[in-house]
């Protein structure tokens, strides 16, 4: 029996309105354990997690009504509601951590210390593969993930960074006694060298001359100072050099 077709908007599926169904982190969904959602679908984490009497709570006078962890990354992209790039970024890192501390670790965001900042710095070198997506997916998605695949030594430096400044306003306003994030050392990042441009590198003889006059003369030396700070030391094989943009004038001086 074919279906009438007046009702077979009623007989598809709905993936949109399922994906922004919200999801209470922490939370066994089926046989998800703990299932892992973006931001937006966060609707609320489980109550021993949620971080509403997190160990690291400060006492006192709270300056952001934030009741729980949830509330209180709500307040902190709130901030950057007039930059999005940076919403988003911040968005990104807080998020991952968030699920990180509540899905893997067991533990509310606010009861997080050193130690546990530190686990999560080698997590970003190697998520586990049921953290990384298996194609690109919307972030609605139910195939979305946290991460892409291992992140680079640039990628974990600002993560860290990220998460450092996070923690060190939820500590300014008073929600955190204290910034675990403050003693974990930034992942180290090797320095890429430059090519030297040999076009406009001095040759080794003509250094030595200039440096030689720039130490003898009390007219010249300010002019050739600026001239040698400008300048980069060639290999012995280059015959010429060409001056970028320094000027030749006499130093009024």
């Amino acid at each position: 029996m074919w279906a009438n077709p007046s009702n077979l908007a009623m007989l598809k599926p709905e993936p949109e309105k399922a994906c922004m169904d919200l999801v209470v982190v922490g939370e066994a969904q089926g046989a998800e354990n703990r299932k892992l959602v973006p931001f937006e679908r966060m609707g609320s984490v489980v109550p021993h997690l949620d971080g509403s009497v997190g160990l690291n709570r400060a006492n006192g006078f709270c300056l952001i009504t934030a009741r729980n962890d949830l509330d209180a990354v709500r307040a902190f992209l709130n901030k950057y509601r007039n930059k999005a790039k940076t919403a988003r970024s911040y968005r990104k890192e807080v998020e991952r951590f968030l699920l990180w501390c509540v899905c893997r670790e067991g533990t509310a965001m606010s009861s997080v210390g050193t130690d546990e900042c530190e686990r999560y710095k080698d997590f970003l070198a190697a998520p586990e593969d049921d953290w990384i997506a298996k194609g690109k997916a919307q972030r609605l998605s139910p195939c979305w993930r946290p991460f892409t695949g291992p992140l680079s030594p640039e990628s974990q430096r600002y993560a860290v960074l990220v998460l450092r400044t996070f923690f060190k306003w939820l500590t300014a306003v008073a929600y955190l006694g204290g910034n675990p994030w403050h003693t974990v050392d930034l992942p180290s990042v090797d320095q890429k060298e430059l090519a030297m441009a040999v076009d406009k590198a001095l040759p080794k003889h003509l250094w030595k001359a200039l440096s030689e006059e720039g130490a003898s003369s009390t007219v010249y030396a300010p002019g050739i100072r600026t001239l040698l700070s400008s300048v980069r030391l060639a290999p012995e094989s280059s015959l010429q050099w060409r001056p970028n943009t320094v000027s030749h004038e006499r130093s009024s001086c």
